[in-house]
């Protein structure tokens, strides 16, 4: 069973997946840096060397192959904030995986992203009285690729990286760990 993250960048897949990785002793792939491993260079730099169409076209490329080869595993997986933006994408990780969308207001993703400048290629160029109405405009066009892939959506806003994790373990296990005699390990 695959297990994919999506949902808009600075939400905390990455940091979800692999607590959730660790939880249930599987490995975990985080999609942005497999491609970086297998180019020899950031994202960053692959958007502004060769644009994001390139970009686009090896995360497919890469996300067909990563899924193909793991099918029979255990497997958690973060995707970029954009991989569903292509339908072919959207198609693999709904019919290969179970797709969780961590789903955030536009407000915490814009504080997010704020104090992450430098580290997100999409929003870097862009000065911050500007931020929230671009990340607006980006959400918008990304939403529906992760509404559409999705199996499962949960909010983030108020909620603890702990509680985050208790939420995807119990839905997933169909165990109720918030319950205190239960959850003795988390």
């Amino acid at each position: 069973m695959i297990i994919s993250l999506t949902g808009f960048m600075g939400v905390g897949k990455s940091t979800i997946a692999g607590l959730l990785a660790k939880h249930l002793y599987c490995k975990v792939v985080d999609l942005d840096k497999l491609i970086e491993q297998e180019q020899g260079m950031a994202v960053g730099e692959i958007f502004s060397s060769m644009g994001e169409t390139y970009f686009r076209k090896l995360e497919e490329k890469s996300l067909e192959r990563l899924i193909k080869e793991n099918k029979e595993k255990v497997l958690i997986l973060s995707l970029g904030g954009g991989t569903l933006i292509s339908e072919a994408n959207r198609k693999i990780i709904k019919k290969q995986t179970r797709c969780i969308y961590l789903r955030a207001s536009l407000e915490l993703l814009t504080e997010r992203l704020m104090t992450h400048k430098g580290k997100r290629p999409v929003v870097d160029s862009i000065d911050d009285a500007s931020l929230h109405e671009e990340i607006s405009t980006l959400f918008e066009k990304r939403k529906p690729g992760y509404e559409a892939a999705a199996s499962i959506i949960i909010d983030v806003n108020g909620k603890s990286v702990r509680a985050l994790l208790l939420e995807i373990m119990s839905i997933i296990s169909g165990t109720d760990f918030s319950n205190p005699l239960t959850n003795k390990s988390l």
